[in-house]
Parts: structure tokens; C-alpha cells; sequence
């Protein structure tokens, strides 16, 4: 791109002359009448104006004119954009590459930004079971103990009633214990005693009522007693306090 540069070229650029009525180029012809028609003629002003306006992206861009480069407004305008427009980052807008589906799988890369398709094709291709992140969560690994040191409830978990009435809690199966009393109870002391954490009984009247509930030496009733009336729900909160537990009954209405 370079400015004219033939010999009847000034040096200054001239005033611009008085405006007329904005418009568009006709080229020239006949009438129907047979008159002729003068087609639009540039003058120096209208040259002058697309010359300067090219000339002044490229130059504003810091870039030399160069009659023998065809590509200047091109790289002009690219140069412009892309410092107008920044990289993103993670404080301000910007413009920022798309990652190909490796690099969104690779995970290394934090310049590019992923889209929801190809995460979404990324998980497709995961085995939880393997991912060294899932593992080291122990709330998430298959482990009950985990999940109750972490400190959530479990799925409730039914014991066995013996016939004689004795159950034993294994809070390696879980924390929340569900049993029906069709008969006298007794919690008899855990093989698997806890060393913290909380658990919880839903222990629940059948229709006849009536059914005792007795307590081995580990566990320490604090507050509330059991009702034995027929379809009764007791929920019963364990916590552990230096190797017993400090048991809490109370009771919620029947669905």
C-alpha cells in the first residue's frame, strides 16, 4: 500500500471542496430519448478520502506503507483486533483459542478453553473406578467406614433380630439402622466398636406394640425412652464418647 506518488501527486493533502448531496456512481449511457447520460466523475476529494482511509488503519498499526506490499490493511486490521482484543484469562474477557479434543484430555492445558462437547466426550471415556482423584476421596470410595468418618449418613441398613430378641449393630455396614420390633429388643455390645462419629436407629412398633428395648453395658441412655405404643417410630441418635454411647431417643410421627 503507498499513497500516489505520480508526478502530477502533491505533497500536502488539500482542503477538502464545499459537500454536495451524498450519492452513488452511474456509469455513462443514452436516455430512452437518446440523450446522453455523464456518468459520475471521482474527484479528488472522494480519491483522497478512500486513499487516507486505508493509508490511516495501516499506519495506525504501525506499519510502514509499502507500495510493493498487497497484504498491509489485511495485517493492519488482524494487528489492530488482536490488541484491542486480548487473551483471556482468568481476570479479563478476551478472545482464546478452542482445545482439540487431546488437549481436552490430556488436561495440561490452561491457555485453551474447553467446550461442553468434548468434556462431555472425555467423561464418556472415564472409569471412576480407576481415576486416582476419585480414590484418594475417601467419602467416595466403596468404604463405609469412610463414608461415616467423613461424616454422612448412610443407607439405612436392616440388622438382624435374633430369635431371641438380640441385635448386634456392625457400623462397618453402615451408620442409620432400621429394625422393626416384633419383639423384645436388646442391643448387645458391637465386635466392631466405633472410635467416633454418630449413629442413628429408626426403630419402629408393629402393629401390636408392646415390645421392650433393653441396652448392653456400651451403650448409656442420656435423654428420651422408647415408645412402645403399636406402629411407635423411635429415632434413636448414638454418638461416641470415649468407647460407649450416649444414647438419645425421640420419637416422629407414623407415615
Amino acid at each position: 500500500m503507498q499513497r500516489i506518488d505520480h508526478v502530477t501527486a502533491i505533497a500536502v493533502l488539500p482542503d477538502t471542496s464545499d459537500p454536495g448531496a451524498p450519492g452513488f456512481f452511474i456509469d455513462c449511457g443514452l436516455n430512452p430519448d437518446g440523450s446522453p447520460i455523464i456518468g459520475t466523475i471521482p474527484d479528488k476529494d472522494w480519491f483522497n478520502g478512500i486513499q487516507e482511509e486505508v493509508c490511516k488503519v495501516v499506519e495506525a498499526a504501525g506499519i510502514t506503507l509499502d507500495k510493493a506490499n498487497r497484504t498491509q490493511l489485511y495485517n493492519a486490521i488482524l494487528s489492530i483486533v488482536n490488541t484491542a482484543v486480548p487473551a483471556a484469562s482468568e481476570t479479563k474477557k478476551g478472545k482464546a483459542e478452542i482445545a482439540t479434543q487431546s488437549e481436552t484430555n490430556a488436561g495440561t492445558d490452561n491457555v485453551r478453553i474447553v467446550t461442553p462437547k468434548k468434556l462431555s466426550a472425555y467423561i464418556g471415556t472415564l472409569n471412576f473406578a480407576t481415576q486416582a482423584w476419585v480414590a484418594a476421596q475417601d467419602f467416595l470410595k466403596a468404604s463405609v467406614t469412610a463414608v461415616v468418618t467423613a461424616g454422612f449418613w448412610t443407607t439405612p441398613v436392616s440388622p438382624v433380630v435374633a430369635a431371641n430378641g438380640d441385635v448386634v449393630l456392625d457400623p462397618t455396614k453402615g451408620n442409620v439402622f432400621e429394625i422393626t420390633a416384633t419383639k423384645p429388643i436388646k442391643f448387645k455390645n458391637m465386635a466392631n466398636m466405633p472410635v467416633g462419629g454418630d449413629l442413628r436407629i429408626h426403630l419402629t412398633m408393629n402393629a401390636a406394640g408392646g415390645h421392650g428395648v433393653l441396652w448392653e453395658d456400651q451403650y448409656l441412655p442420656k435423654s428420651g425412652k422408647i415408645d412402645t405404643s403399636p406402629n411407635a417410630i423411635n429415632v434413636i441418635y448414638l454418638g461416641v464418647v470415649s468407647g460407649k454411647f450416649d444414647v438419645d431417643i425421640t420419637q416422629r410421627a407414623a407415615s
